[in-house]
């Protein structure tokens, strides 16, 4: 692990401790609370805090603004992992999305998988291209 990492690592809990502290003298102030994820040591909590502390958390720490999201099982595609996730508000879900890393649209298969049975010769050539003329396999 490089300097410069393990600088940012040990930077974490002491940006999210210096929030936590500024939490109690903003919120006696009678600040405007915002709704967040708070990441720190790998886990996720949703938390509310002053709109003031959420922006320094966001920007200096893996925290982001709305609910916690809940991650599914990833899957190996391409050259790289499709991992589901949904973010609900009690049971309701609020919304649900992939996320897709680097390369998850390299290496994929260059031919389509067909049978043949649903081909036509669209451009009358006298050949069928199974990738421009045919559909499923």
């Amino acid at each position: 692990m490089n300097l410069r990492r393990t600088a940012a690592l040990a930077a974490v809990p002491l940006v999210v401790s210096a929030a936590v502290a500024v939490t109690s003298s903003a919120s006696a102030a009678g600040a405007r609370q915002e709704q967040f994820c708070l990441v720190a040591g790998g886990h996720e909590q949703t938390v509310q805090r002053p709109s003031e502390v959420v922006d320094r958390l966001v920007k200096d720490t893996q925290s982001y603004r709305g609910m916690c999201a809940e991650y599914g099982e990833q899957l190996r595609l391409g050259n790289g992992k499709l991992i589901a996730y949904s973010v609900r508000k009690g049971s309701r879900p609020v919304s649900i999305g992939l996320i897709m890393t680097d390369g998850v649209l390299d290496g994929l298969p260059t031919d389509m998988p067909t049978d043949g049975k649903w081909c036509f010769d669209k451009d009358g050539n006298g050949t069928v291209d199974p990738m421009t003329e045919c559909t499923g396999g």
